[in-house]
């Protein structure tokens, strides 16, 4: 059985993909090297849903909101954040998961890590 939690990635979108995919992917990649499963509609719906048009959007919307309901951590991708990621942050805050950046992954990681040694 596939032992991987799914990890929902909040990250800036349609509107600044082409600043922020690459940093997404780089994201996606640290935490699957962190032993989870990344998914990031950020990347992943643009590629098939066109979010210029607006009934398109509250598709997306909700097709993120099935995606959180699965997750069992938000990840929040960058300093920037779009409205589309406070509405997600806001709706993972309601469902109760925990949301926190991959910098703050790493720091608790590292202290988990260092206690371990020292015991």
């Amino acid at each position: 059985m596939y032992k991987r939690p799914i990890e929902y990635v909040c990250a800036p979108g349609r509107n600044h993909k082409d600043i922020y995919a690459e940093y997404t992917k780089a994201y996606c990649k640290t935490l699957f090297e962190h032993g989870y499963t990344p998914i990031a509609p950020a990347l992943l719906f643009p590629q098939f849903v066109d979010l210029s048009v607006p009934d398109k959007q509250n598709e997306a919307a909700a097709m993120n909101k099935v995606l959180l309901r699965k997750s069992r951590i938000m990840f929040v991708c960058g300093e920037h954040i779009t409205p589309t990621m406070q509405s997600e942050m806001l709706y993972a805050k309601d469902i109760g998961l925990t949301i926190v950046t991959i910098d703050s992954m790493k720091q608790i990681e590292q202290y988990l890590a260092k206690s371990a040694k020292e015991d």
